[in-house]
């Protein structure tokens, strides 16, 4: 099976999410927990008689910082990564295979063997394949109809440990 993909920094932002924040699922839903939490705090504060306004506007830290600071800082590197790497201006090719992926781009190509994908993550926009824990390269489904993103899903299963395999 062989795809070409131009990526787009909306990949790119969406890829680097996953990298930064969905590798530790925990801390990221204990601190969207936290972040709803101080909101109904401050909104419990800010209409209470005779509480300091400051109380109000330290439980707005964590959900700014969450849902404001965090993607924000994220957009902007990869906007800047997309920018100033000329590989994600050019088409990348992928070719899989029993053995592994074939990957081929304007920097050059790569042969990548099963045994190195560490996991293989299915979101709503793209596949994320995890070399480890920081390196990863995407596969947006918008390359895909149903019935091809179908087979696809299956090709991965068939070739791939469907166990590593995980949607989002």
């Amino acid at each position: 099976m062989k795809l070409t993909a131009q990526l787009a920094p909306n990949d790119l932002f969406r890829m680097l999410r996953h990298i930064q924040l969905g590798q530790h699922r925990l801390i990221e839903g204990v601190y969207f927990v936290m972040s709803l939490f101080s909101l109904c705090l401050a909104t419990v504060f800010y209409y209470l008689d005779g509480v300091a306004a400051i109380a109000f506007y330290l439980f707005l830290i964590p959900p700014i910082i969450y849902f404001i600071v965090i993607p924000l800082r994220i957009k902007f590197q990869a906007n800047a990564l997309f920018k100033n790497k000329d590989v994600f201006h050019h088409p990348i090719s992928y070719e899989f295979s029993e053995k592994g992926v074939f990957t081929e781009n304007a920097r050059g190509s790569e042969d990548i063997s099963w045994d190195r994908v560490v996991k293989v993550m299915e979101t709503g926009y793209e596949f994320i394949f995890y070399l480890d824990r920081t390196k990863a390269f995407t596969i947006p489904k918008r390359l895909f109809d149903p019935v091809s993103e179908r087979a696809f899903e299956d090709y991965l299963c068939k070739h791939y440990d469907p166990n590593k395999l995980f949607r989002n």
